[in-house]
């Protein structure tokens, strides 16, 4: 503890500014005494009254001795230091060492030490944060691993279940209404890719397309009310309209001179230029009250919402009938 203490540039600094002052001490008083003593030698040889000599004599000699003491105290207190040997202030350490081209060469072993360990400590943090970046891209990698897992599982037992209903082997059982309970399940469902985009097959929902008929393909999937599909992958609404058609099952809306009321569970068709021969978008019929049609619809607004129209709005132009 003593060497270190007697190798540390700010300590030693410390004694040095002592000794300093001890020295100081040690010039400054004993001077300030000679001038004191000469002063009184001169008044002695201008003064002829001998009582009064004999006390400047005295006063001569107590001033001598005190200047003599402490001119010499300096030398004293290093003397009684290394004789002694004052904890921390040994003759081979600290007191020694308190000298200027001592503690110059502590000050610039320290700086080289200081350097030393700062290179130390920036080489370590270089590490550590290169091993922050391996971890946190070994997690990266291990979430991506398990979320392509994850998806491929979810796309498999999809299509599982999609030739199952595509095959006749899936469940018929469910009614319109277990549909629109789907078709509300997924209100909220915004931007693309999503779920939907996803279990269409268009390579994982990589990239983004109008997907109202998409909507309508899924939640009928996933229900089961309808497993005849009308193509396994329709994603034209005229490709719907058409089919419909076909099968006499195609109802002119009362905005285009039809008397039909939907009901629940019916595709309904929209032109937005009024277009009876168009097919601009497709939703699914939730409900009819009064003169109003309430409906679920895919890819409106680019999410799923609910929304209302009147039976003559002339944007909405017919309906696919199941039954």
């Amino acid at each position: 503890m003593i060497l270190s203490t007697c190798t540390d540039s700010k300590y030693l600094s410390s004694i040095l500014l002592t000794k300093r002052f001890i020295e100081l001490v040690g010039i400054i008083i004993p001077s300030v005494l000679i001038i004191s003593v000469a002063i009184t030698l001169f008044k002695i040889v201008l003064s002829p009254d001998m009582k009064n000599n004999k006390k400047h004599l005295k006063n001569i000699y107590s001033k001598t001795v005190g200047a003599l003491v402490i001119f010499f105290i300096p030398t004293m207190v290093s003397a009684l230091v290394e004789a002694t040997g004052v904890p921390g202030l040994s003759s081979s350490t600290c007191w020694q060492n308190a000298n200027t081209s001592t503690i110059e060469t502590y000050k610039e072993a320290e700086k080289q030490r200081d350097a030393g360990e700062a290179a130390k400590n920036k080489s370590e943090t270089e590490k550590a944060k290169q091993m922050r970046k391996i971890v946190n891209a070994t997690r990266e990698a291990a979430r991506a691993k398990n979320e392509k897992e994850s998806d491929e599982a979810k796309k498999k037992a999809f299509e599982a279940s999609e030739e199952a209903s595509w095959n006749g082997t899936g469940t018929a059982s469910a009614t319109a209404a277990e549909l629109i309970r789907i078709a509300e399940s997924k209100v909220g469902i915004s931007g693309t890719p999503n779920e939907i985009t996803y279990a269409f097959g268009s390579e994982g929902g990589s990239y983004s397309y109008q997907w109202c008929s998409e909507f309508v393909w899924y939640v009928s999937n996933l229900s089961g009310v309808y497993p005849n599909k009308v193509t396994k992958k329709a994603d034209s609404n005229q490709i719907y309209i058409q089919y419909f058609k076909e099968k006499g099952q195609y109802q002119i809306s009362a905005g285009h001179g039809g008397n039909y009321v939907p009901k629940m569970g019916d595709y309904i068709f929209f032109d937005w230029s009024g277009n009876p021969n168009g097919g601009d978008h497709i939703g699914l019929v939730k409900t009819v009250s009064g003169n109003t049609i309430y409906t679920i619809e895919g890819n409106s607004g680019n999410a799923v919402r609910e929304k209302s129209y009147s039976l003559d709005n002339k944007n909405v132009i017919g309906y696919g009938v199941w039954e």
